[in-house]
């Protein structure tokens, strides 16, 4: 006895099997009619997918529920297989995003790195500008040396002709003496 008490008890006992331990093939039972508990039948499902009490026709019933169990069981069936694709296309992504992150994290590195040759190239450019305003400086300079050695050279050669007019002029003075 549970502690229903003895009405509910008997009541389960009359009304299930669920209250019987000793039925070891428990299923879904309904009535074909209410006040008669003796017409206790299977509840199947019918081709449209509905409950419904087995009317007697048992063998086409049990057709139909067979036929019916094993729609479901091909249902379950692909839904189990579905499930474990979708599990693996989500194991898969998982993996695709680890790579996608290895790779960004590659991809960082190679910026930084890019960015340092750039620094150094932007400071090479930099000297190299340098040198070559050096480089016009001293090539102004070299230009101005050169314009300053032409008027010596000039100037020289005007000395060395009046040297020579001022010898041949002492040459005559002391040659007619």
């Amino acid at each position: 006895m549970t502690t229903y008490g003895t009405y509910q008890d008997a009541l389960l006992q009359h009304n299930s099997n669920i209250a019987n331990p000793d039925f070891h093939h428990s299923h879904l039972v309904g009535r074909t009619d209410i006040a008669d508990h003796t017409t206790s039948k299977a509840v199947l499902i019918d081709s449209d997918g509905q409950l419904k009490v087995d009317t007697g026709t048992s063998v086409a019933s049990l057709t139909e529920q067979k036929t019916q169990t094993s729609r479901l069981d091909n249902v379950n069936e692909k839904l189990s297989n579905m499930n474990s694709h979708l599990l693996s296309i989500k194991g898969s992504v998982g993996e695709t995003e680890g790579d996608v992150e290895n790779v960004k994290s590659k991809l960082d590195t190679v910026k930084i790195k890019l960015d340092d040759v750039k620094n150094k190239l932007d400071s090479l450019k930099d000297k190299q500008d340098l040198t070559n305003t050096k480089l016009e400086n001293t090539n102004t300079k070299l230009q101005n040396t050169n314009t300053k050695l032409d008027n010596l050279n000039t100037k020289l050669a005007n000395l060395q002709a009046t040297q020579t007019a001022i010898k041949n002029l002492l040459q005559t003075a002391f040659a007619s003496s």
